[in-house]
């Protein structure tokens, strides 16, 4: 079964933003469900890697008993004008 969740964190997660974003998902999720063997929330953010910045999705799976296991997509590199652009949106608005 999906449902919808907040992920609390900002539209455009950076860095370790990113992981919260799902943890968040994940906990709005059992609150909403309440009894699923198994929880997976995904997270798109930023992650500064050597001086770039590179889009990745974060997977994050808990069980019911509680393990975690957490997955890192492959990424695309954002050129860091539009990077930039996107910030000065964000303090703009």
């Amino acid at each position: 079964m999906g449902v919808k969740t907040k992920s609390g964190i900002a539209e455009q997660p950076i860095d370790d933003e990113t992981l919260q974003g799902a943890r968040n998902r994940v906990r709005h999720a059992q609150e909403l469900v309440g009894d699923a063997d198994l929880y997976i929330a995904i997270e798109n953010g930023i992650f500064h890697e050597d001086g770039k910045f590179i889009d990745k999705a974060v997977v994050l799976m808990i069980s019911k008993e509680g393990k975690e296991n957490i997955a890192l997509s492959e990424g695309v590199e954002f050129p860091a004008a539009s990077v930039e652009k996107a910030r000065q949106r964000k303090t703009s608005a």
